[in-house]
C-alpha cells in the first residue's frame, strides 16, 4: 500500500510539472502575475505582440537628464521641488498610471507611458512642482499567451515620492 501511495504522489508531481512548463512562456520574479510573455528583440513571440506600453509609437528624446528613477527595484524617492522623476517599468507587463495622491505636488509629462526599447521599458516622466509626498500609483496585469490560462488580476504598484 504504501508503494502505491509514492507512485500516486510522484505521478501527480509529474502532471503539475508538465502543466506549470508553459509552452515555452516564461513568469517575472516580479511578483506572482502567472504566465507572461518575455520580451522579444525583433517583434512578436507565440502570439503576443510587444511591448505593451500605454505608446509604442513615439521616439522620446528629453532636452535634460532625470534627477530620480523610480522603479520596481527603487519604488522610493526623494528630490527637490523643480526635479524631473522617470519611472519604468517592464514593458511586458500591461501598465495602468493612475493618479491618488500628491495631486499639485507632481505634473505628468507628455507622452506618458511611452517605450524605451533600449531598456525595454514604459516609461512616464513627471516634474516637481511643490513639496510633500506622493505616491504615483500604477496597475499591473499579466500579457497572457493566446491559448493559455493566465492571471488577469490587477496588482496594485504604489512607487513613493518625497518632494522637499
Amino acid at each position: 500500500m504504501q508503494i502505491r501511495k509514492g507512485k500516486l504522489v510522484g505521478a501527480v508531481a509529474a502532471l503539475l510539472l508538465l502543466g506549470l512548463a508553459g509552452c515555452g512562456v516564461s513568469s517575472t520574479s516580479t511578483g506572482g502575475a502567472g504566465n507572461v510573455a518575455s520580451i522579444p528583440t525583433g517583434g512578436a513571440t507565440k502570439g503576443v505582440t510587444h511591448p505593451v506600453c500605454p505608446d509604442t509609437t513615439t521616439t522620446v528624446s528629453w532636452s535634460s537628464a532625470t534627477s530620480a528613477q523610480l522603479s520596481l527595484a527603487q519604488p522610493r524617492a526623494t528630490v527637490t521641488v523643480g526635479q524631473s522623476v522617470e519611472v519604468a517599468l517592464p514593458a511586458n507587463l500591461q501598465w495602468t498610471y493612475s493618479p491618488t495622491s500628491g495631486q499639485g505636488i507632481v505634473q505628468l509629462q507628455q507622452p506618458a507611458g511611452y517605450y524605451d526599447a533600449s531598456r525595454q521599458s514604459c516609461i512616464w516622466r513627471f516634474v516637481t512642482l511643490a513639496k510633500g509626498q506622493a505616491t504615483l500609483a500604477y496597475s499591473r496585469i499579466a500579457v497572457c499567451v493566446p491559448g493559455t490560462k493566465c492571471s488577469q488580476v490587477a496588482m496594485a504598484v504604489p512607487l513613493d515620492l518625497t518632494v522637499s
